[in-house]
Parts: structure tokens; C-alpha cells; sequence
């Protein structure tokens, strides 16, 4: 069967390095993925996969599903380009990857049973569909879940930081002491102080206001992303900060409120037995140069669906050239290479190949699920 899955890979890899292709060439910022989604659901279609668009009414989101019955096996498809930037992290070669591996699937699946779920995931960039989907249930029949990413380097797995991005605003009251903009102020010194005797982390800070060139400002926001290695310490900050921003603004006599400017997303606990299934795919699909795990500082919207299914999230190194670095303009270019598209299509079938064990091999989803949230 992974022979019939590889050969099917061979006569429909000028149709994944198409997507690739227009997906650079048309990159479309967070949730305004429209040409995007409308380009890979109509691939999906094509395939024979049923198509539920706007899913969870979310414009560019969408659920397409093969086959019938257990177990399920999910792969993920995001698109989203950076703003101004286009593909510089190569989220154009992550949709061919798992379509190739849910289209390589699906040439079999119909003779040993089970079911493929693709997920049009929009958003990474400001904090993932993938969170909603989690909240909203989508994960609740799902019994893996799998993506892989473009990088200059394949590693076994990725652990990734919990993220909170809080927004503090200030309101200027009748009895105010100080200005709405100024109180920010003494916050942000307050909070740099704080975090310089915690393990966590505070960045991408940014102070905003009304402008106004006749009257001071009514009200000032304080934005910035809480870096943990787990939620619940990055929750516990955040608790502490809730409280000193409130005593702030009473002594101050300003009203403070809260709010996240994105969604939160838990670490990412990549599943240990699912990851050593797919290497040893990727092995045989001859990509052998793997390096071990690493924890990376950013957040991913996969970390919350983690803690409710087995998901893997392996880095993929798609460029020959040691001078690229990622993210960058001359990597998003590098996707484009006949060398990425050839290690995208070994990836697609190690995806395949390691939903293909699962549903044959029942007694490697049981170990898989066993081992889930003890990765």
C-alpha cells in the first residue's frame, strides 16, 4: 500500500508544487485567505473529499473529510503570509504537504477503513484557527493529528512556548492624578522590573492611544505577548499583572480593563510515540539527516490541540543553501526550489505512510494515545 501511495504522490506532485507556487505568488495576510481557501478546497473537491467551507463560521477556515469510521487521522493546512512580507516562514509549502498526504492516503484508506480529516487552518500569524477549533470541539473524534514545517534545518519535533497576549487599557477618569499614556508608563517599568525575577518572558511590547491634535488622550492601551513554558505560569503572571495594573489605576483614579489582542495558546507537547513513528517514515522516505527536538520561542496554535489529541509538528529543512536564514525573503524564494519540492514530497508521504500504520496497526494507536500528554 505505501507503494500505491508513493506512486500516487509521483502523478500529482505538479499539482502540489502549483499550490506552492500560487500561494507565494498570492500571499493573503491572517483570516484574509480568501483566494487561498477557495484554490485548496476546490483541490480538495476535486479529490473526492467532502468540503464543509466557512467552517465554524470563520470565512477562511474549512473541514474536509475521506472515508467513514475509526480511527481518524487529521492533517493541518495553513496559508496565511506574513503582513507586508508574503511567505517567509513557507506556509506555502505546508498545504501541499499535508494534501499530498491526505490525497496519498485516500488511494487506500477505502480497503482497510478509517477516516481523513483536512483542516483549512487560518491565522497562524495572530494566533491560530486551530484554538477555535480546539474550544469548539473539532478535535473530539480525532485520534492524531499531523503537520509538518519548512525550515533550514529537520528536527525531530518542536516544543513550543505557551503565549498569553494581554492588553491593559487605561481610561481616563474625572479625579485622574496622571494621564492614561503616562500610567502605561509606570506599568511597563513596573512589569520589566517583574519579570526580571521570573523565568517567563514579556515582548513585543507596544504602547497606543487616541490621536487627537485639539485634546490629550481619553485612554492608553499597554499590548505585549507573556512567554511561558507552560500556560499555567504564564497565567499565574498574568495574574499578578491583572492585580498591580488594577492598584495602578485606583490609586491613579483611572479605570483599567482587560482584554487579549489575540488568542492565547498553550506549549506544544508534540506526542514522543507518534514523533518516533514518523521518523522513522521520513527515514524511509529517504530524509536521514534528522536532528533531535528543540524548544523554540514561539507560540503555535497547535500547542492547545495538543493537550487534546496526539499531534506532531516536525521541522522540515527545504534549502540546500546554508546562508538562508529563517524567516527571511530568501526563504520564502527557497520553497520554490526544485530541492524543496522534492523533500515536500517525501514529507507528504512519511505523513502518509504514518497514518497508514496507525489505522493499520491498531496496537500503535493504542500506545500513541497511552502516551499522549506524557510526551
Amino acid at each position: 500500500m505505501k507503494q500505491t501511495m508513493v506512486s500516487y504522490l509521483d502523478t500529482i506532485k505538479e499539482e502540489l508544487f502549483k499550490l506552492s507556487s500560487f500561494l507565494y505568488n498570492n500571499p493573503e495576510e491572517s483570516y484574509r485567505e480568501y483566494k487561498a481557501c477557495e484554490y485548496i478546497t476546490q483541490m480538495l473537491e476535486t479529490k473526492g473529499f467532502m468540503v464543509k467551507p466557512k467552517y465554524l463560521n470563520i470565512p477562511t477556515a474549512f473541514y474536509a473529510v475521506y472515508g467513514s469510521g475509526y480511527p481518524t487521522i487529521a492533517f493541518f493546512c495553513e496559508y496565511d503570509a506574513a503582513p507586508g512580507s508574503g511567505h517567509i516562514s513557507g506556509h506555502n509549502l505546508i498545504s501541499p504537504m499535508s494534501l499530498g498526504a491526505a490525497f496519498a492516503l485516500s488511494k487506500v484508506i477505502d480497503k482497510i477503513g478509517g477516516s481523513i480529516v483536512v483542516l483549512g487552518c487560518p491565522g497562524e500569524y495572530v494566533g491560530g484557527a486551530k484554538i477555535t477549533m480546539a474550544k469548539e470541539g473539532t478535535f473530539k473524534d480525532i485520534d492524531a493529528a499531523m503537520m509538518a514545517h519548512p525550515d533550514t534545518i529537520t528536527c525531530e519535533n518542536i516544543n513550543s512556548k505557551a503565549i498569553v497576549p494581554l492588553c491593559i487599557r487605561y481610561t481616563e477618569a474625572a479625579l485622574a492624578k496622571l494621564s492614561p499614556s503616562s500610567a502605561c508608563k509606570v506599568l511597563l517599568n513596573t512589569i520589566n522590573t517583574l519579570v526580571s525575577e521570573v523565568e517567563e518572558e514579556i515582548d513585543k511590547i507596544s504602547i497606543c492611544t487616541e490621536l487627537s491634535p485639539y485634546t490629550p488622550p481619553s485612554y492608553c492601551e499597554l499590548k505585549f505577548y507573556i512567554r511561558s513554558e507552560t500556560l499555567k505560569a504564564g497565567e499565574e503572571l498574568e495574574s499578578i499583572i491583572k492585580t498591580l495594573s488594577k492598584s495602578l489605576g485606583v490609586s491613579l483614579g483611572l479605570s483599567c480593563t482587560f482584554s487579549y489582542f489575540e488568542l492565547p495558546c498553550r506549549e506544544l507537547s508534540p506526542n514522543s510515540s507518534l514523533s518516533r513513528l514518523f521518523i522513522n517514515n521520513l527515514k524511509e522516505s529517504g530524509i536521514i539527516d534528522i536532528a533531535p527536538s528543540r524548544i523554540s520561542r514561539q507560540g503555535l496554535s497547535l500547542g492547545t490541540v495538543s493537550e487534546l489529541t496526539p499531534c506532531i509538528h516536525p521541522f522540515i529543512k527545504i534549502t540546500e543553501q546554508p546562508s538562508i536564514a529563517y524567516p527571511s525573503p530568501e526563504f520564502a524564494a527557497a520553497t520554490l526550489t526544485p530541492y524543496a519540492g522534492s523533500v515536500a514530497i517525501k514529507t507528504a508521504a512519511a505523513l502518509a505512510f504514518t497514518a497508514l500504520d496507525l489505522i493499520e496497526k491498531k496496537s500503535l494507536l493504542q500506545e500513541i494515545k497511552s502516551t499522549h500528554n506524557n510526551a
